[in-house]
């Protein structure tokens, strides 16, 4: 194995990548050893090659690797196999070698994904040439994930940032109490929800999840926020559109949004999605739900799934969906999650799920929204074992004070 490390030759900068060596021949690993180590300024203590690599190839996969094609303890050439069944994402390059036995251009050696192929009798300087040929490749193409990975992270930190200008403010009072839950994963997804006051006397308040992860998700989960909270100052014509003839209604706004954003291309996405128009004068809430998960509504000393509901958002095209309808007291409580949080696993895989979502609920009922909150944002992550996510976890508790 030659260990990474970095060496100048000229103008040019080569990294040490991860080599592995298989001959079974002790002079001629020796040699081999010798050729691959000369790439390299300086050779390890710890640098080694070996007859049997298909141990090391079980442990991890190699940038490249260069082995003997008779080596009767790997199962000759499918030992190239190895790294693609384990990573078939990742790239190994190969080297086959034979010692005179078998012509290196057969349907085997195609077949076993060979990168390179050298015939006996070989010549160490043309070895030497080969291997260097090959490490530059690899070389390359860490250094090409290297960067690329760099900029995914710096394009998911402002997608993460813009996502977080669009989350509500702290709210307490004199209608409505809020408490929220907002931890995007490693990749940032397109969750988000928020509340918009429609007129003096309604609230519409959202929750929505655009499928996938990365800059695509985020990027539309913004335009989509900016579409359904619209801000002081932004264009006339859509806050005309939207509000009050759609943000005042969930049917029509379901509706408008599964026409504008069908599941074809160039977007193909979608997006499930729970909106309500709360109105404080008649103590009445009516929703919908599509594809979204069941929010919590927390009444009458007992926890109740809103489960009715219909297809994610861009599914159907002319989808005709279903309004419900509920009253509430003062006092009660809607808890309208992703499903991040209920489906965040432990050590064992289990998932947290919405039982134990709502039996913290129930028993903290009396707590602050706050304070009931931060009781779940605690469990799942001691749940969990891990502050980082696969999935964004969002959630959005509301109160009705009044």
């Amino acid at each position: 194995m030659i260990r990474p490390k970095s060496t100048t030759r000229g103008q040019e900068h080569l990294s040490r990548v991860e080599s592995l060596l298989g001959e079974d021949d002790a002079l001629t690993r020796d040699l081999l050893t010798r050729c691959i180590a000369s790439l390299n300024d300086k050779r390890d203590e710890d640098d080694l090659s070996d007859d049997h690599p298909q141990e090391h190839l079980r442990e991890q996969v190699f940038p490249t690797f260069s082995t003997d094609w008779s080596i009767p303890v790997t199962g000759d050439h499918k030992v190239c196999l190895g790294p693609r069944e384990k990573d078939p994402i990742r790239d190994t390059h190969d080297v086959l070698y034979t010692m005179g036995h078998i012509n290196p251009v057969t349907p085997q050696i195609i077949s076993a994904n060979a990168s390179d192929t050298i015939a006996a009798s070989f010549d160490p300087d043309a070895l030497r040439l080969r291997l260097e040929s090959i490490l530059r490749l690899a070389t390359f193409e860490q250094d090409h994930h290297t960067e690329s990975t760099a900029l995914r992270d710096r394009e998911l930190a402002q997608v993460a940032c813009a996502l977080a200008t669009m989350l509500p403010r702290a709210r307490s009072g004199p209608d409505v109490n809020l408490g929220w839950i907002f931890k995007p994963s490693a990749f940032v997804g397109g969750d988000l929800f928020n509340v918009t006051q429609i007129d003096n006397h309604r609230l519409g308040l959202f929750g929505f999840d655009v499928v996938g992860h990365g800059v695509n998700a985020a990027l539309f989960a913004v335009g989509l926020g900016s579409i359904l909270r619209p801000r002081p100052g932004s264009d006339a014509s859509l806050k005309d559109v939207l509000a009050p003839n759609y943000l005042g209604e969930p049917k029509l706004l379901a509706e408008y949004l599964n026409e504008v954003f069908p599941l074809k291309p160039p977007m193909d996405m979608y997006f499930t999605l729970f909106y309500a128009v709360i109105d404080q004068h008649q103590r009445k809430m009516k929703w919908i739900r599509a594809g979204h998960p069941p929010p919590v509504f927390y009444g009458d000393d007992q926890c109740t799934l809103l489960q009715d509901g219909d297809p994610p958002i861009g599914f159907f095209q002319g989808y005709k969906f279903t309004e419900y309808e509920r009253d509430f007291e003062r006092g009660d409580r809607l808890f309208v999650y992703s499903d991040g949080l209920t489906e965040a696993r432990n050590a064992s895989s289990q998932m947290f799920g919405v039982d134990r979502l709502m039996s913290i609920i129930a028993a903290k009922n009396n707590n602050p929204i706050n304070s009931v909150v931060h009781e779940i944002e605690e469990e799942v992550l001691n749940y969990s074992g891990s502050s980082r996510f696969e999935d964004d976890l969002s959630l959005l508790a509301l109160e009705f004070v009044k």
